[in-house]
């Protein structure tokens, strides 16, 4: 007996206009027999292009790429929430999408009042829900709240209540969309210790995230998505290092010129191109450089300049700046460029961003949210070392003495 859950067969999903009647669409559909990769212009481009898959029981299964890689569209097809243009999907078991906080909520009823509605959706009886209920409360720790309008509730209330009926519902297979970020990390850590009970009682898992470290640490299997095509299907481990070969390549120059106009701030000083590491790959323990090409607009005292490297969950793991180093200079107008060197990087392997902050004493110049992304990978030996644990690794040297 096949142990396969999700056979996913040559899916193909567009989104675009509707086909019109006459000759026209008649000739697009014998060019589509004959060339399945041929679009219409009118029609749209191809989301999803030949997505073949079987996804194991009890497997967790990880999905990564780049934004606009198809990972979301793929999630929906299997949540049945949009329809493949073309393909199969053959899903044995009960399927709880966990792809937006609020799907399937109805923001005028209370917390326990949408359990009850979601349950209903899931097709679970009275009784059933009645039975799930106490435990979806406790799981949320929502107080008071569990019996107020949803549309009072903050984003990570929302990801509480969403959490509680996923883990309850005692579905065979939980489809998860980057949901896990959102949260404190005290809920976050409670969410993947209870996802981790019912991946070992038999349940399904995939799991979409632009964290390394999250599918290292949960997937056994992993594709890499892009531009709607799996350009990879293996180990984790294989699709991670793949995914780093590739992302890192334009990690050379990242410019954020476009925005100035839109950015608060002063202004007499802008940020324009960011530079990471000259290209190169960052790794755990290697060196690492920030490289800023900055335009100056009006002659001013050389500025406070301060980067916060952020985490996918939203945690500022480590902040940079100059302040204490800052030399006694006038910045003259004209173009100005400032380097940042680290001799040695000990983020572990994950996807960062950079939040970068240009100040004078008494009020801001530029600020730049989401400035760049950085990625880092680790060497086997830490990876095997610290078993995916923390965010920083220190070079230790450690002692012995008989007391």
């Amino acid at each position: 007996m096949s142990d396969t859950i999700i056979k996913i067969d040559g899916l193909w999903k567009r989104y675009g206009l509707p086909p019109t009647a006459g000759p026209r669409q008649i000739l697009s559909n014998l060019r589509h027999l004959r060339n399945p990769l041929w679009t219409d212009s009118d029609q749209g481009p191809w989301s999803l292009r030949d997505i073949s898959l079987e996804i194991n029981r009890g497997e967790v299964f990880g999905i990564i790429g780049r934004n606009g890689a198809g990972k979301s569209t793929l999630l929906k097809i299997l949540a049945g929430v949009s329809k493949p243009t073309r393909g199969s999907v053959e899903v044995k078991g009960r399927i709880f999408p966990m792809i937006e906080l609020n799907a399937g909520m109805h923001f005028d009823l209370s917390g326990r009042e949408n359990v009850r509605l979601l349950g209903a959706v899931m097709g679970l009886t009275k009784r059933q829900i009645r039975m799930i209920e106490p435990d979806v409360e406790e799981f949320c720790e929502l107080g008071e709240y569990f019996d107020m309008p949803v549309r009072t509730y903050s984003s990570g209330m929302l990801a509480r209540l969403g959490f509680g009926v996923a883990m309850n519902i005692r579905a065979d297979i939980l489809l998860v969309d980057e949901v896990l970020s959102v949260g404190d990390y005290v809920f976050q850590k409670k969410a993947i210790d209870r996802m981790n009970r019912l991946i070992n009682s038999g349940v399904s898992v995939m799991l979409v995230s632009h964290s390394p470290y999250v599918l290292e640490r949960m997937c056994s299997r992993s594709i890499l998505m892009n531009t709607g095509q799996i350009k990879m299907t293996g180990s984790t481990d294989q699709v991670l290092e793949k995914y780093f070969a590739e992302t890192q390549r334009g990690q050379l120059s990242q410019p954020v010129a476009d925005s100035i106009g839109k950015r608060p701030g002063s202004g007499e000083i802008r940020v324009r191109r960011i530079f990471i590491n000259e290209g190169k790959p960052i790794s755990t323990n290697g060196p690492m450089s920030i490289e800023f090409e900055m335009v100056v607009l009006e002659a001013a005292e050389c500025p406070n300049i301060g980067v916060s490297i952020v985490d996918s969950y939203g945690t500022v793991i480590a902040y940079l700046t100059n302040i204490i180093s800052k030399p006694e200079e006038k910045w003259k107008s004209g173009g100005k460029k400032v380097r940042i060197d680290v001799p040695v990087c000990t983020l572990m392997a994950g996807t960062y961003v950079l939040d970068v902050v240009v100040s004078a004493a008494a009020y801001k110049i530029d600020i730049v949210n989401n400035a760049a992304t950085i990625l880092v990978d680790s060497p086997a030996t830490v990876k095997k070392s610290t078993a995916g644990l923390g965010k920083c690794f220190f070079t230790t040297e450690w002692g012995y003495a008989d007391a």
